[in-house]
């Protein structure tokens, strides 16, 4: 059985009013599909037998939200597809690794820990309320090139995290972070403590800024849907 998730506005009832196909002129695959809230934000509807890729258009009075979402390729912790402003790109995996560092900014970008995957994404959901500490492990990094004019004790590291949302609310959440030296490169490490505490569950937009006194340069950055980062509520 097929299901997907969503982001919208609270306290809501929310009707899957559209599901259609795009490889086939959009030709209507199903509609009136009720739309559950499961948490503060986040709604999940079950689409049955219904598999591939599709377009969803979901609707609570005035409100709507419309998206994609592959069917074929659920998240692997929830088991649901999410819906995506865009469609996936429908490409080889080694291609699809090609374009996530193509999507990023910044040259010299490598894997170096486990929360970062080797095409400079985040590998897991963050979960809210966690500590991602470099003291356990967990601290997201990425290997870049120096840059030129900064002496790198001296440079200032913040992540932030963003959610816009299409009736204007925006949510958002940051940390701190520091640059290593590592042979002729630097790695970024940056720490969250109290991950996105108060903010509702989603898909969100970040970057990495890296700051010496008024000047501020950003070397690595989500720029497509595809490299967001899921912020996800935890059971304890």
């Amino acid at each position: 059985m097929s299901a997907i998730e969503f982001t919208a506005p609270s306290g809501k009832t929310f009707v899957i009013a559209e599901v259609r196909d795009p490889s086939n002129n959009y030709t209507l695959l199903a509609s009136s599909i009720s739309a559950t809230e499961i948490t503060a934000f986040r709604y999940r509807a079950s689409l049955g037998s219904l598999s591939g890729l599709v377009w969803i258009k979901a609707t609570a009075g005035a409100t709507s939200v419309v998206g994609f979402a592959d069917l074929e390729n659920p998240d692997a912790t929830t088991g649901h597809s999410e819906v995506y402003d865009v469609p996936p790109v429908d490409v080889s995996a080694d291609v699809n690794a090609i374009r996530a560092k193509t999507d990023l900014i910044g040259t010299g970008q490598a894997f170096t820990n486990a929360m970062v995957s080797p095409a400079g994404r985040f590998a897991a959901p963050i979960a809210i309320g966690d500590d991602y500490l470099a003291s356990n492990s967990r601290a997201f990094e990425w290997t870049i090139d120096p840059i030129v004019g900064f002496v790198r004790g001296d440079v200032v590291v913040r992540i932030g995290f963003k959610m816009r949302k299409s009736c204007g609310t925006v949510y958002s959440f940051s940390g701190s972070g520091s640059v290593l030296e590592v042979g002729d490169k630097w790695k970024v490490r940056c720490e969250l403590t109290d991950a996105a505490a108060g903010q509702p569950p989603g898909m969100y937009d970040w970057s990495v800024e890296l700051s010496v006194g008024s000047v501020e340069i950003t070397r690595i950055q989500n720029l497509t849907d595809a490299t967001r980062v899921r912020v996800i509520e935890k059971q304890t």
